[in-house]
């Protein structure tokens, strides 16, 4: 769903990393090996330069931040 909800509109700019709790995502971007959920539910971790803003397990909160950094390139951590 959040994807989908993402995906609306056109970022190439964007660059979507999905874990599902695995090791295969940290062991291809290992900077990624602290990135887990919160308190057991889906979490975002939005970054740019290198810098990750607070996690956010809300998706509408989490489209709102995209909303508003789209403009330069950053990553997103789910």
């Amino acid at each position: 769903m959040f994807i989908q909800k993402i995906q609306r509109d056109f970022h190439p700019e964007i660059t979507y990393l999905i874990g599902s709790g695995n090791q295969e995502l940290s062991e291809l971007a290992p900077f990624t090996a602290d990135y887990r959920k919160q308190e057991g539910k889906t979490t975002i971790y939005i970054c740019e330069n290198f810098v990750c803003h607070n996690p956010v397990r809300n998706l509408d909160e989490a489209i709102d931040l995209l909303t508003r950094l789209y403009t330069g390139p950053f990553s997103c951590i789910i």
